[in-house]
């Protein structure tokens, strides 16, 4: 998701959800952002290793 639009294309639904729930995304990207309007976005592999 290295590109703008498709970070937001992607991201933006999860934004208009209104829970309490913790929201990550998981991805293979590598030089992505940790957080976008809080969505968490995590690595797969460093969470995989982590547990």
């Amino acid at each position: 998701m290295q590109n703008e639009d498709t970070r937001k294309r992607e991201l933006t639904p999860l934004t208009k959800i209104r829970d309490n729930y913790r929201k990550i995304v998981l991805t293979l990207d590598t030089e992505m952002e940790k957080e976008f309007e809080g969505i968490e976005i995590i690595n797969v592999v460093e969470w995989l290793v982590k547990g």
